[in-house]
């Protein structure tokens, strides 16, 4: 396949049609306000302790440094509330208590290569795998508004 017909494969022809650059543009607004708002108003839920010990758990730490330094990470990320709710209970406070129990969970995380890979490059430059994991979880949902607007306009002859 030369490099023309990969390009009409990538781009077919339709998409290329008079209203490409006002439909183009749409869909990236769409894309843009779906990372906009997904960075701003995250769903906090219980697996990015998971997540965040497995990026520690891949540096090297284990036992009580690692729990300590993923209820920081996480602490200093969430809001106050959502902290204590991750924490409570039977099952949360477990698990913040006693380093082991939080130990026997990361297996179960830690199998996502490649996202602990880039939650751990991605934290690494900003400071924070908590924040990183978010901006993961934005960037997920803005190639999926773009992926879903190509694939949609791409099977219609609108």
């Amino acid at each position: 396949m030369n490099s023309t017909g990969l390009l009409h494969f990538l781009f077919p022809s339709k998409l290329f049609g008079k209203w490409f650059i006002f439909k183009g543009l749409y869909l990236f607004g769409w894309a843009l306000f779906v990372f906009y708002y997904a960075v701003t108003n995250p769903y906090y839920y219980w697996d990015v302790i998971g997540y965040v010990s497995s990026v520690y758990d891949l540096i090297g730490l284990s036992g009580d440094t690692l729990r300590d330094a993923t209820y920081d990470d996480v602490k200093n990320a969430v809001p106050p509330h959502i902290f204590l709710e991750f924490t409570s209970g039977i099952y949360g406070a477990t698990i913040y208590e006693d380093a082991s129990a939080l130990q026997q969970h990361i297996p179960f995380y830690k199998i996502r290569y490649i996202y602990v890979w880039t939650t751990y490059a991605l934290g690494q430059l900003i400071g924070s795998f908590t924040h990183a994991s978010i901006l993961i979880s934005a960037a997920s949902g803005f190639l999926i508004v773009l992926t879903s607007g190509i694939l949609f306009w791409n099977s219609r002859s609108v």
